[in-house]
């Protein structure tokens, strides 16, 4: 699996380079962007397909089913670390950018996205999940089914976690890092099994371990939480 975040901020600041970033998606990315009033919306839509571009990429090469995507410019967009993670120049990052993986998407009953199978260049089953908040797009690919969500900027809910928290969880909470740690879960875990945010909430995440690897990320102050399989590695970028 191959999952990351990136900083759609400079699409936020320069109109330029959103416009810039616009031409590389797919023709239903941007029709989907342009749906959207608010302009940081609209960034982060096609901040969302640029990502999804690059993670599919980046997948595809390490799993050796593409030989012929090259993921050029990667390395040098790397401009520092956090731990283990690299952070990546948004600006340097549409240069990695691999128009003939903008594949069209279709969408379950309950909104899962998936990819349209006339676009599947590489023949095996290919899924994706991807979240925004704030000024992140995050993203997951892999061959087994997969949920991420980020949230960020955002403050502790009383009301959401007396609503939609089992006892176990609510009982768990110290602190807003644990509020979030659950939500977040909870997130993934609608999208991970194709059930969706709300239908997914009666899940108690703690009961997850059996079926899924629960990760937990903290980053400035945001918060991700992404479920995979648990005989999957995996490898996380946070880009900026």
């Amino acid at each position: 699996m191959y999952a990351a975040l990136m900083d759609v901020t400079p699409l936020f600041e320069d109109k330029e380079l959103y416009e810039k970033s616009c031409l590389l998606v797919s023709e239903q990315r941007r029709q989907k962007a342009h749906k959207y009033s608010i302009y940081k919306d609209k960034c982060r839509s096609v901040g969302a397909g640029i990502l999804l571009n690059l993670c599919l990429g980046e997948y595809l090469v390490k799993s050796g089913e593409n030989e012929g995507h090259s993921t050029r410019g990667w390395k040098e967009a790397i401009e520092y670390y956090v731990g283990k993670l690299p952070v990546l120049n948004v600006k340097k990052a549409l240069n990695c950018v691999d128009e003939s993986l903008n594949w069209n998407m279709k969408f379950h009953e309950h909104g899962k996205p998936y990819f349209d199978e006339s676009d599947n260049t590489v023949g095996s089953d290919i899924r994706f999940s991807l979240s925004h908040s704030g000024k992140y797009v995050a993203c997951a690919v892999s061959d087994h089914n997969v949920g991420i969500d980020v949230e960020g900027d955002r403050k502790v809910n009383a009301g959401i976690a007396r609503k939609y928290f089992t006892h176990n969880e609510r009982n768990s909470i110290r602190s807003d890092d644990d509020f979030f740690k659950i939500w977040t879960l909870k997130e993934a875990y609608g999208k991970i099994t194709g059930k969706g945010v709300y239908r997914g909430m009666k899940q108690d995440v703690y009961e997850l371990g059996d079926m899924y690897e629960a990760t937990s990320i903290r980053y400035e102050n945001y918060y991700i939480g992404l479920l995979e399989d648990k005989a999957l590695e995996l490898e996380i970028t946070v880009s900026r």
